[in-house]
């Protein structure tokens, strides 16, 4: 799935960090833009499974 086709509620997949040896999977909750131009950056809020929310780049997930 493309980076910018994650939309609000879909289920993703992924790494929380680079030590991690287990995916997690969440739905997104939001889609955060930050900044302007060239310097701009796409978010992912995503409300995990596990109980917790965090902050993914797009890059990095897959959908669940």
């Amino acid at each position: 799935m493309a980076n910018s086709s994650f939309s609000k509620n879909d289920r993703v997949t992924f790494r929380p960090g680079p030590r991690a040896r287990a995916d997690v999977s969440g739905s997104v909750v939001s889609v955060d833009t930050t900044g302007e131009g060239r310097g701009r950056a796409t978010w992912l809020t995503v409300k995990c499974d596990d109980g917790e929310t965090r902050k993914v780049r797009p890059g990095a997930c897959r959908a669940a």
